[in-house]
C-alpha cells in the first residue's frame, strides 16, 4: 500500500463514520522504510526495537516502530522482541524469492552479539554449512532455530541447508548425554554390588522380559546408579531410558511410543527418516480415535498397534530382535501416584514392546521412591533397595568434589550416606573455607527426612553475599512455588514477602544459575527440583514461623495462574498449577472446586505428598491412588464411606481380613464387612477341617445331624489352644460357607437349626449363615422353601430384640443385593420369588406388627407391590437424585394388584439403570460397600474370591497343570469376542507368574479377570478335568457349580 492509497483510505474511514481528521495531514512512512525494519527483524532473533530502527529517520521512526510493534511480541523481562511466526515467514519468502538485495541488506544489518539464531541465520544465507559434529550445543540449538525459520522456502543460493532432522538428533543426543552426566558430577562411587546386578540383569538370558527395581528415597542415588550402569553396558546393549517426570511419558497415551522411536533414530541414524514419518501416523490415529493422554491404556494400544508393524520392520532390519534391549524408567513414584491403573498399563506397554515391536530380548530397570509398592504390577519383577553410601564411599564422595581430606573426614559421619545430602552439604563447606564442619550438625534426634530437611533450610539460609541479600530471602519459602517465572517473581513473590517488584524481578539470572535449587524447562520457566521440594514441604508445613509466608505465597499463585496472563506458562500448565495450589490452601473438611479424576491426576500427580495431610487424602479419594491407613478421617464426610470401603477392599485382596474389620465404625454396609468376617475364618484350621469331616448328610428323620457334632467339637479340650479366636457359632457359619463352596448345597444348614444366640459375634455368625444358604437356595431354584430366606430380612436378626432402623436398612440391603442376582439365577430364565421379599423388608407398619411365623410359608401372591413398598427403597439411595426420581417413576407404574414377582424383571432393570447415574460426587449406599455401579450385578464375585484363590493355587502348585491351563486360557476367555487380554494372563507370561512362589499373583489375576467376563466357571471346569488329586477335582467341579450364578448375570458381557 502506498501513501496515497493509505491517505485515501483514511479519508473513505472519515465518510462512513464520521472521524474527525486534522486539518494538516499526518506525515505517512515511506512502506519501503516498513518493508525493511520487518525485514531486519525477520532476519534477526529476539530485537531491540529502538536500536532496530535507528537506520530510520527520525522524523519517520515513531510510525514505523509502531507498525513493527503490532507485527511481535514481548520478552518477558526485557526490552526486547520477537517478530510474529507468519510476519517472519512472509518477509523470509520474499526475500529468498527475490535474493538480488539479499547481500547489501545482510551487510547492512547489525544483530546483537548474544542474537544467536540471527547471527546462523545469517551465516547460512552467505553460504556457511557447518559440521554438525563441531558446533557447540547453544550454537547447535540456534541452528535448528535458524533451520526452522527457513523449513518450506525457497532454497538460498549455495550448497544445499544441513539437514534439521539430523541437527536434532545430534543436539538430542548431546543433551541425554550431558543429563546423564550431570548426575554422574564428582563421579561415582561405592554401589559396585547393584551395577553387577544391573549387569547381570542385562545379560542373563534367563532375565529376559524381567523387571528389576531400585527403590529409595530421594537423593539416595537411583538415577546415578541407572547412568553409570547403562554407561558401562556400552553399545552392545541398546538402553532407551524414560523419565516420568516428563508428563508426555504417560502410558496410557501414545507418549512412550513416539519417545521410543525419538531413541531408535538416535540408534540408528538411516531410519530417522520413516521413524518421524511413523511418529506422524501415531499422532494422526491418536487424535482421529479420539484418544486423550491419560485415557486409557487400550485405546493408546489401539493407536501405537497402526504403527507396530513399521516399528517391528525398523526393529528386525537392525537386528533388534536377536539383541538384548534394556529399558530404563525413572521416576516411577510419579507414575505410580496416578493409581494403579497406570502401573498396570506399563506393564501393557511393556509386553507390547516385546511381543508385538519385535524386541523379544526386552528386559527392564526402574527406580523410584517406594516403588517396591508397584512390584505386584509387574510380574517376576525383582526389587533391590538402594542404601546409604557406607563411611569411606561418603568421604571420598566429599573429597571428589574438591573438599580437603581433614574435613571431609569430620564431615562424612555428620552427614551420613544420602549422596545428596553430602553433595549439598560439601558445597556449603567449600563455599565457606572458614566454617567447622560442626556447623552441619542437628541438635537433638530427629527422623532422617526432617534431618534432610532442616539440612537443606541451613543452607538455603546461606544463599547469596550476605544476610540481607534479596536472594536469600526468596530462597526458602519460595519453595512452596513448583514454578519459577519472570512474571511470578515480580507479581508473586515479591508481594508476598513485601519486597520491590523491580528489585525481585533483577533476582533471575542469579537465581536461575542456582542449579542445584531449579531445574530448567524453558528459558524463561525454571521448576524448583523435585527431591527437594519434597523434603523442605515437610519442615515447611510444620514451621509455625513461615506458615503465614507460604500460605500469602499460595494465595497469590493461584490468583496468578487463574488469570493465566503469564507469558511463559502455557493456559493448559496454569489450570494444572491452580489446582495444584487450590488443594494446597484447602481447609480440613472442605470439598474441593475441582472433582475430576483426570485433571487432578495430572496436576498433582508425584506431589500428592507435597499436601497438608487433610489435602492429600482427599486427593488420594478423587484420583484413584489407593487410601492409607487414617484417610477416612481425613477426607470431607461426603467420601467418608468410599474411603473407608476401598480401604476394607485393599485389606481384603491382601488377605488381610482382621485389618478390614477394624476399619468398622458401626454405621457400615454389610457387603465387605460380610466378606471381612468370612475371610477371617481359619478355613484350613483343625476345628474347621475336623467339623467338615465329620459332617454326615443326614439323619433317619431327614434333619441335618451337625449341631451336636459342632458342640462336641467345640468342647473337645484338644481344640481350644488351637484356635481360641473361634467361637462355635463362627464355627458354624464357616461350615456353611464351605458346604456352599463344595457344592453341597442340600446339606447348608439354616440359622434356626439351633436356639438363636445372644452374644453379637454369634449373630454375626448367624447373619453370614443365612447370606449363604440364601444363596445356595437360589442355585438350587427352592426359592418356594421361605423358611430358609427368612432371617436375611427378618428383623432383630442383627439386634437380638425388636425391630431396630439400622438393621432393616442392612437387611434390606442384603435383599436388594440378592434380588439383582436372583433375578437371573434361575435355568428357565424367570425371575425368582426371593424378589418378594423385598417389600416386606422396606414395609414398616408390617414388621411392627410382628415377625412371620416361620411355621407358615410365604407366597409371592401374599404380597402386593403397592407405590408405598417401593418408595421404602428411596432409603437405600440417600441423596442420590437420580435414583430418587427412578424409583418414584417406578412407583407410578406399579398397580395395587401387581405382586413384586410379576415385575421383578422390569423393576430390577429400571433400578440398575438409575443407579449407574452419579450426581455430585455421591453415590449409592451399594457403591459405598464396595461395589461400583458398573459391577452391582456382579458384586458377589468378592464372597467367591477367597476360596476359589486356596483352591486354584493348590491346583498349580503342579508345573503341568499350570502348563495345560496356560494353554486353555485363550479358548477359556473367548478373546475373539472379549476384550484386551492383560498381559499378565499371556499364556508364557501366566505360567511363570503361576509358577513362583505359591502362584498368588498369576492366580489373584486369572481369579479377578475370568469372574469379570462370565468365565470363572469354565476356569474351574478345566482346572477339574486336569486335576491328578480325585479330591481336588470334585472340590474344583463344585465351586465351578457355586459359580455359575455370577456367570450368568453377568451374560458373558466383558468388563474392560
Amino acid at each position: 500500500m502506498t501513501p496515497d492509497d493509505l491517505r485515501q483510505h483514511l479519508a473513505q474511514l472519515q465518510m462512513t463514520f464520521g472521524i474527525a481528521m486534522p486539518e494538516a495531514p499526518v506525515p505517512l512512512p515511506d512502506i519501503a522504510l516498513i518493508t525493511e525494519a520487518t525485514d531486519r527483524a525477520a532476519l534477526s532473533g529476539a530485537f531491540d526495537l529502538h536500536r532496530l530502527t535507528r537506520f530510520v529517520h527520525p522524523d519517520d521512526r515513531a510510525p514505523v516502530r509502531q507498525t513493527l510493534a503490532e507485527a511481535s511480541t514481548p520478552v518477558a523481562a526485557s526490552r526486547l522482541r520477537w517478530l510474529d511466526p507468519d510476519r517472519r515467514r512472509a518477509a523470509l519468502s520474499t526475500l529468498l524469492a527475490n535474493p538480488a538485495g539479499l547481500p547489501a541488506l545482510l551487510s547492512r544489518l547489525r544483530l546483537r552479539r548474544d542474537d544467536a539464531p540471527g547471527q546462523t541465520l545469517r551465516r547460512l544465507l552467505r553460504g556457511w554449512r557447518p559440521d554438525l559434529a563441531r558446533l557447540s550445543e547453544p550454537r547447535l540449538a540456534a541452528l535448528i532455530t535458524a533451520l526452522g525459520w527457513l523449513d518450506g522456502l525457497p532454497a538460498p543460493t549455495g550448497p544445499a541447508l544441513p539437514d534439521a532432522r539430523a541437527a536434532r538428533l545430534e543436539l538430542t543426543r548431546r543433551e541425554r548425554q550431558r543429563n546423564r552426566d550431570a548426575v554422574l558430577t564428582n563421579g561415582f562411587v561405592g554401589r559396585q554390588d547393584a551395577l553387577d546386578a544391573l549387569k547381570e540383569h542385562t545379560r542373563d538370558p534367563a532375565h529376559t522380559g524381567r523387571v528389576l527395581i531400585f527403590t529409595g528415597p530421594g537423593g539416595i542415588g537411583k538415577s546415578a546408579l541407572l547412568a553409570r550402569a547403562t554407561a558401562e553396558l556400552g553399545p552392545s546393549v541398546p538402553v532407551f531410558t524414560f523419565d516420568f517426570d516428563q508428563p508426555a511419558l504417560d502410558p496410557r497415551g501414545p507418549g512412550l511410543t513416539l519417545d521410543l522411536t525419538r531413541q531408535l533414530a538416535l540408534l540408528v541414524p538411516r531410519e530417522a527418516g520413516e521413524l518421524s514419518q511413523i511418529r506422524t501416523l501415531l499422532r494422526d490415529t491418536w487424535r482421529e480415535s479420539g484418544g486423550e493422554t491419560g485415557q486409557t491404556g487400550e485405546a493408546s494400544l489401539r493407536a501405537t498397534s497402526e504403527a507396530g508393524t513399521r516399528i517391528a520392520q525398523v526393529v528386525h532390519d537392525n537386528g533388534l530382535y536377536a539383541r538384548p534391549v534394556l529399558l530404563v524408567f525413572d521416576t516411577l513414584e510419579v507414575l505410580a501416584a496416578q493409581g494403579p491403573q497406570a502401573l498396570d498399563t506399563l506393564n501393557e506397554w511393556m509386553n507390547f514392546a516385546r511381543y508385538n515391536l519385535g524386541m523379544s530380548e526386552l528386559r527392564a530397570v526402574m527406580a523410584g521412591r517406594a516403588a517396591e509398592d508397584a512390584a505386584p504390577h509387574f510380574p517376576q519383577s525383582i526389587t533391590w533397595t538402594v542404601p546409604p553410601l557406607d563411611a569411606p564411599d561418603a568421604q571420598q564422595l566429599l573429597v571428589n568434589m574438591g573438599l580437603d581430606l581433614p574435613r571431609a573426614d569430620a564431615a562424612a559421619p555428620l552427614l551420613g550416606g544420602n549422596p545428596l545430602v553430602l553433595r549439598l552439604g560439601g558445597r556449603y563447606l567449600i563455599d565457606h573455607p572458614d566454617a567447622p564442619a560442626e556447623d552441619l550438625a542437628e541438635g537433638g534426634p530427629a527422623d532422617a527426612a526432617m534431618t534432610q530437611g532442616l539440612l537443606y533450610r541451613r543452607i538455603l539460609n546461606h544463599v547469596g553475599a550476605a544476610a540481607d541479600d534479596p536472594l536469600r530471602r526468596i530462597a526458602y519459602p519460595g519453595l512452596a512455588l513448583r514454578l519459577i517465572t519472570p512474571a511470578i517473581l515480580r507479581h508473586v513473590i515479591a508481594p508476598a514477602l513485601e519486597m520491590d517488584p523491580d528489585a525481585t524481578a533483577a533476582l533471575w539470572d542469579r537465581l536461575t544459575r542456582q542449579t542445584w535449587l531449579v531445574e530448567r524447562e524453558t528459558d524463561t520457566r525454571f521448576r524448583h527440583r523435585r527431591d527437594l521440594r519434597t523434603e523442605m514441604m515437610r519442615l515447611l508445613r510444620r514451621d509455625e514461623a513461615t506458615a503465614p509466608l507460604v500460605a500469602r505465597l499460595h494465595e497469590r499463585a493461584l490468583a496468578h495462574h487463574r488469570r493465566a496472563d503469564d507469558p511463559d506458562v502455557p493456559a493448559d500448565r496454569a489450570r494444572l498449577e491452580a489446582a495444584y495450589h487450590a488443594f494446597m490452601l484447602l481447609e480440613p473438611g472442605e470439598e474441593p472446586e475441582n472433582t475430576d479424576a483426570a485433571s487432578l491426576n495430572a496436576a498433582l500427580a508425584g506431589d500428592i505428598d507435597d499436601l497438608p495431610l487433610h489435602a492429600a487424602a482427599t486427593a488420594r479419594a478423587l484420583t484413584g491412588v489407593p487410601p492409607r491407613p487414617g484417610d477416612a478421617r481425613l477426607v470431607p464426610p461426603t467420601w467418608r464411606d468410599s474411603v473407608t470401603a476401598r480401604l476394607a477392599w485393599a485389606a481384603l485382596d491382601a488377605e488381610r481380613p482382621v485389618e478390614a474389620l477394624a476399619l468398622d465404625n458401626g454405621d457400615t454396609p454389610w457387603c465387605w464387612r460380610l466378606t471381612a468376617l468370612l475371610t477371617s475364618v481359619d478355613w484350613h484350621g483343625p476345628l474347621a477341617e475336623a467339623t467338615l469331616a465329620r459332617l454326615s448328610p443326614l439323619s433317619d428323620d431327614g434333619a441335618p445331624r451337625w449341631w451336636a457334632e459342632h458342640h462336641r467339637l467345640w468342647t473337645d479340650p484338644r481344640f481350644a489352644p488351637i484356635a481360641p479366636r473361634e467361637t462355635q457359632a463362627m464355627a458354624e457359619a464357616a461350615a456353611a460357607w464351605l458346604r456352599l463352596f463344595r457344592g453341597e448345597r442340600e446339606f447348608v444348614p439354616g440359622w434356626s437349626t439351633g436356639a438363636r444366640p445372644s452374644d453379637p459375634p454369634s449373630r454375626i455368625a448367624m447373619m453370614r449363615e443365612a447370606v449363604a444358604e440364601a444363596l445356595a437356595l437360589m442355585q438350587q431354584g427352592r426359592t418356594q422353601d421361605w423358611r430358609y430366606v427368612q432371617p436375611i430380612i427378618r428383623p432383630g436378626v442383627l439386634t437380638g430384640q425388636g425391630v431396630d432402623p439400622t438393621a432393616d436398612d442392612e437387611s434390606a440391603r442384603i435383599a436388594l443385593l440378592t434380588w439383582f442376582t436372583g433375578r437371573l439365577g434361575r435355568s428357565d430364565g424367570q425371575p425368582h420369588d426371593l424378589s418378594t421379599e423385598l417389600g416386606r423388608a422396606m414395609d414398616r407398619q408390617e414388621r411392627e406388627q410382628g415377625p412371620p411365623d416361620p411355621r407358615i410359608p410365604l407366597r409371592p401372591a401374599m404380597i402386593v407391590a403397592t407405590p408405598a413398598r417401593i418408595e421404602r427403597m428411596r432409603g437405600l439411595v440417600p441423596g442420590h437424585k437420580q435414583a430418587l426420581a427412578g424409583l418414584a417413576d417406578i412407583a407410578e407404574m406399579v398397580t395395587q394388584d401387581a405382586t413384586v414377582a410379576d415385575l421383578t424383571g422390569t423393576i430390577a432393570r429400571d433400578i440398575a439403570g438409575t443407579l449407574t447415574l452419579g450426581n455430585g460426587g455421591r453415590i449409592d449406599r451399594l457403591s459405598r460397600a464396595g461395589y461400583t455401579p458398573a459391577e452391582l450385578i456382579h458384586g458377589l464375585m468378592h464372597e467367591y474370591r477367597p476360596p476359589a484363590r486356596i483352591l486354584l493355587r493348590a491346583f498349580v502348585r503342579d508345573e503341568g497343570a499350570r502348563v495345560c491351563l496356560s494353554e486353555l486360557l485363550p479358548s477359556l476367555l473367548f478373546l475373539a469376542d472379549g476384550p484386551f487380554l492383560p498381559a499378565d494372563l499371556q499364556p508364557s507370561e501366566w505360567a511363570r507368574g503361576a509358577g513362583q512362589g505359591d502362584g498368588t499373583r498369576a492366580i489373584a489375576a486369572l481369579v479377578d479377570w475370568a469372574g469379570r467376563i462370565g468365565r470363572l466357571g469354565e476356569v474351574f471346569d478345566a482346572a477339574a478335568s486336569l486335576a491328578d488329586d480325585s479330591a481336588l477335582a470334585a472340590r474344583l467341579r463344585h465351586l465351578a457349580q457355586a459359580t455359575r450364578i455370577t456367570d450368568r448375570a453377568l451374560g458373558g458381557a466383558a468388563l474392560a
